[in-house]
């Protein structure tokens, strides 16, 4: 049987030639290098249309050395932080006209690292990057390369960029302060993967706050959850175990906090310990739902981070600074009442 003909793709000439203009025409429409009046837009596109023809986008990033593509290499897709975070990004670069490319590391240091290295193949022109605990071997070389890098949520304080961050320290410290407020004394935390920034700060916020109220906190209040909310079960039920005397406990992300609920649950001491988490899920309201959350403007971090990026895109300082954005301490009045009434189904 004969292999059927395949048929070459239409050129940038063909549709000039169908339009009746000039291929200089068609080029400055595609590449906006020049003004092209709108019935000649319209005539190019019906004939793009007919033709089914697509622009070569590699062959144009290759004249431009543009790609007008940005990488965004989260840590977790499945928490529901980071699909927020990529809207803000994705609707931020929209506006400048880049595309976005998603990958996601699972927290893995190995995967981030073949990500990194498959978007830099692909000359994106920048990346957004939320950093796992790792050595970021190719992070290095891109940086020294020359290739814009924002960080988002963390930072690498080895491999120097503008980071854009929440108010990680001040956040835990007025979560905990909230939970002293209302006369724990013996404050446990589930603390995030180690060896992140985030997690640092938190800590530190954990601490000072403790310290405040002339309180020494013993080692063994903090357990490490990382960053997980099948580890943080496991470690709140083990807390519970070996410390029954805490009250209270300080969770320091939204899928520990998770965990840490319904190890409340599985324990039968929902009603005898009481939750501060850090950012909030929608969880108020429901039956299982901690005292404090800390909320985090999601989508401000990346809508803030694109635009960080695209302005070293177009020129901007290199140097690197850290951005903060402000976080809110909210507390679930309904279920602090039914906790001190002594409530709760």
């Amino acid at each position: 049987m004969d292999r059927q003909q395949r048929r070459p793709n239409p050129t940038m000439r063909d549709v000039a030639r169908k339009a009746g203009i000039s291929t200089a025409t068609v080029s400055h429409f595609l590449n906006g290098t020049r003004q092209v009046s709108a019935a000649t837009s319209q005539r190019i596109l019906a004939v793009m249309r007919e033709l089914n023809y697509r622009p070569n986008l590699l062959a144009r990033s290759l004249r431009s050395r543009e790609s007008r593509t940005v990488g965004l290499v989260i840590s977790d897709i499945s928490n529901p932080f980071f699909p927020e975070v990529a809207r803000g990004c994705e609707d931020a670069l929209a506006g400048y006209d880049y595309s976005l490319i998603l990958c996601n590391t699972d927290e893995d240091p190995v995967k981030e690292d073949h990500y990194l290295s498959v978007l830099w193949s692909k000359q994106v022109d920048g990346i957004l990057l939320v950093p796992t605990a790792g050595q970021h071997a190719t992070l290095g070389r891109m940086l020294a390369a020359g290739l814009p890098v924002v960080y988002l949520d963390r930072e690498v304080t080895a491999a120097p960029a503008t980071a854009v961050m929440s108010q990680n320290r001040e956040g835990a410290y007025e979560a905990t302060r909230l939970l002293l407020e209302r006369g724990h004394r013996q404050v446990a935390m589930i603390t995030g993967k180690q060896g992140l920034s985030s997690t640092a700060e938190r800590v530190a916020g954990y601490r000072d706050a403790l310290a405040d109220a002339g309180i020494e906190p013993v080692e063994t209040w903090l357990r490490c959850g990382d960053s997980d909310e099948r580890a943080a079960r496991e470690a709140t039920l083990a807390l519970l175990v070996e410390l029954p005397e805490v009250t209270a406990i300080f969770a320091a992300n939204n899928t520990m906090t998770a965990g840490v609920l319904r190890a409340l649950e599985q324990a039968g001491r929902r009603d005898t310990v009481e939750v501060a988490g850090f950012d909030d899920v929608g969880w108020f309201g429901l039956q299982l739902n901690p005292v404090v959350a800390v909320v985090q403007a999601a989508y401000d971090l990346g809508r803030i981070a694109a635009e960080e990026l695209v302005a070293l895109l177009k020129g901007g300082d290199r140097t690197p600074r850290t951005i903060r954005v402000p976080v809110e301490v909210s507390a679930n009045e309904a279920r602090a009442e039914s906790r001190v009434m002594g409530g709760g189904a």
